[in-house]
């Protein structure tokens, strides 16, 4: 990182001397530096000085939360515990949408700047807007960088990011965004539409040869499939990176083996900011407590413990112009042990998808689907496929295939959906040319439209 810091004095590279915002920014880093390897009590002594803070200006100035909160989360001397703070109530998406402007603060404190108004893609139905200012965007910046230092990356090379938005490729001189202004210099970026097919981005990919790859899961997975299917290699491609979507397992175990690269995540909710990084150790999921303070709790509302699976609870703690506090943002995930790398951040094991990414069996309970995919690729020239529950009884399997399917492939494909799904479902095969555009341009390959 030292031979990318950008000096703001002529002639000094060496030690660099950032402007005032790159100054505040290494200020910052400086800190979560530290603060990863405190203890989860420690982490909670701090955590809850910010959430106190937080609560207290809600109480005050945002017309929602008024009257919500007993006075041990509003004094000035607030020494409330997490148990205590898991019986506030929570924050559906549907208040999200109805309650804008009383979420909206009428006072917001001195120094945050100006919030702007923001929404999510939509994709899971329920858009909402949000509110931001240019502190809560500061913190999501911090994680940004924190997350490229863990993995170590190189500032000098070319990233490739498919991205929503735009209709052509474009190049950035640096890819960093804002995160870098006045701090670091980084090669370039070349930002290719996500809507493109596949092979369209695979052909401007190997004419860049980047070092990095960015974009949704899926998309990445379609890209790097393309290349195998046409023979072609990358030796000069060093990471995948994803966002935005659930990363299954046998894509990770596709990329490690077949590429010999890895595959970073990053867990981010637009309305939230940076949930969780991909530890750069052991491959699970580290909460960026620093910035929000996670929950995941059962259907009962109890907290889960390691190996147990719940719903994701989010407080942003730094964003004074719409509080979201003990936010349900509609994922489940796996809560993990302590890493064995040594951070005292919580961990994730997994982030599973949202409640409609779940199977609902014949007898009315659910679970969560194992897809196969790699024995049903092997079984079948399929080259994108998406899994839709029409009704308990009822599984459609759209599929975009190299060629027509043989009697045998199509009786292994409806042996191998049968093994996985159980007994008493109807599978109904749809081939299509290719997969139209999805909201947001997000894609899942497993959705139940069963209420």
């Amino acid at each position: 990182m030292l031979e990318a810091l950008r000096s703001s004095v002529d002639g000094l590279t060496w030690p660099a001397v950032p402007d005032q915002a790159g100054g505040a920014m290494l200020s910052v880093l400086f800190q979560l530096e530290r603060s990863q390897w405190l203890s989860p009590a420690e982490l909670w002594t701090l955590q809850r000085r910010q959430l106190a803070g937080l609560l207290r200006h809600a109480a005050a100035h945002v017309p929602f939360y008024r009257g919500r909160f007993p006075r041990k989360f509003t004094d000035d001397d607030a020494s409330f515990s997490l148990s205590d703070f898991a019986e506030l109530p929570t924050l559906s998406r549907a208040q999200l949408q109805d309650h804008f402007s009383t979420l909206t603060t009428t006072r917001l404190p001195e120094g945050h700047g100006s919030p702007s108004e923001n929404a999510t893609s939509g994709s899971t139905g329920e858009p909402v807007r949000f509110l931001a200012t240019p502190v809560s965007q500061f913190y999501w910046h911090a994680f940004m960088l924190r997350e490229h230092l863990w993995h170590r990356r190189e500032f000098s090379e070319k990233m490739v990011a498919m991205r929503v938005g735009g209709d052509s490729r474009a190049v950035q001189e640096h890819w960093l965004g804002d995160a870098g202004k006045g701090l670091l210099r980084t090669g370039p970026c070349v930002v290719l539409p996500v809507k493109w097919t596949f092979d369209r981005q695979l052909d401007c990919i190997l004419e860049e040869r980047p070092a990095y790859l960015l974009g949704y899961a899926t998309n990445l997975l379609g890209v790097l499939q393309a290349a195998q299917r046409r023979g072609v290699t990358m030796p000069w491609l060093r990471e995948a990176r994803s966002f935005g979507e659930a990363v299954p397992a046998h894509m990770r175990d596709y990329i490690r083996t077949q590429w010999q690269i890895p595959l970073s995540d990053v867990y981010t909710a637009r309305e939230t900011g940076y949930v969780a990084l991909q530890c750069p150790e052991s491959g699970e999921y580290h909460v960026q407590s620093e910035s929000v303070l996670l929950e995941v709790v059962g259907e009962d509302g109890a907290p889960c413990g390691a190996g147990e699976i719940g719903r994701v609870l989010v407080t942003p703690l730094h964003n004074f112009a719409m509080p979201l506090i003990r936010y349900d943002i509609g994922d489940y995930a796996e809560v993990g042990p302590a890493c064995r790398c040594g951070r005292g951040l919580p961990v994730l094991r997994r982030i599973l998808g949202r409640r409609r990414n779940m199977l609902r069996l014949p007898d009315g309970s659910m679970r969560w689907p194992t897809l196969g995919t790699e024995v049903m690729m092997n079984a079948a020239p399929v080259r994108r496929f998406k899994v839709i529950q029409k009704s308990l009884r009822e599984i459609e399997v759209r599929m975009v295939a190299a060629r027509a399917f043989s009697d045998g492939e199509t009786s292994a494909l409806r042996r191998h959906f049968g093994r996985h799904f159980g007994p008493g479902f109807e599978i109904r095969f749809v081939f299509l040319d290719e997969f139209p555009a999805e909201p947001g341009d997000k894609f899942e390959d497993f959705v139940s439209e069963v209420a």
